[in-house]
């Protein structure tokens, strides 16, 4: 007869080594003063970011339903769902540089975004954890702002029904919109960044002078 360990028995004997080490790292972890004042600090930031997120999309939806959609028409008009793409490609250009405005800053303006105060008072202990912190931070809220409305066109809007109803693409096609979408997306931030880093700052600066 076998006398040998049983590999169930020592499977589970490894399993719960484990789990003791990540309890025993988590209860130093949370009796830290550190670790309380950061974690009602990183609970705050998500909050926020949340916030900002759910916002973005409602007005996507929003300037999907209400603005962008009833340009393109039944689609029997090409030029039309190109326009209607345009525009809410621009659209969502803007809005997601007035959030990165309000979440990054505007440095030439001396204004200081709201992510790097949540972040501060996060009271990492180190410049490197700080900055590791509003990295993660950022990439959080900009993966919706920056593609959720190109995302929503090109997947979701034949199929998910919004305020009431399905918005669908004209013929359901998107693939025209995402066309005319994405150029005028890109321009649109590209626009508003250097008028706001370059133009704007320098005629300011020429008026007072």
């Amino acid at each position: 007869m076998a006398t040998g360990f049983p590999s169930q028995h020592f499977e589970l004997a490894v399993r719960c080594s484990i789990c003791a080490f990540r309890f025993e790292r988590l209860n130093n972890w949370l009796s830290s003063e550190r670790a309380s004042a950061s974690f009602g600090g990183q609970l705050v930031t998500f909050t926020v970011i949340a916030i900002i997120n759910t916002f973005n999309i409602l007005v996507t939806l929003c300037i999907w339903k209400f603005i962008a959609r009833p340009i393109m028409g039944d689609g029997s008009n090409t030029s039309m769902v190109f326009v209607g793409g345009a525009v809410m490609g621009a659209l969502s250009g803007i809005l997601s540089f007035t959030i990165d405005c309000v979440m990054d800053g505007v440095p030439a303006f001396d204004f200081q975004g709201l992510m790097v105060k949540l972040i501060e008072d996060e009271n990492w202990r180190t410049e490197t954890e700080d900055e590791d912190a509003n990295i993660m931070k950022t990439f959080f809220f900009k993966v919706v702002e920056k593609y959720f409305p190109l995302a929503y066109v090109a997947f979701m809007v034949n199929h998910v029904e919004v305020f009431g109803g399905v918005d669908y693409c004209p013929k359901w096609n998107c693939l025209p919109v995402v066309w005319a979408m994405f150029p005028a997306l890109v321009i649109t931030e590209i626009c508003l960044n250097t008028a706001f880093t370059h133009g704007i700052p320098v005629k300011l600066h020429e008026t007072r002078s």
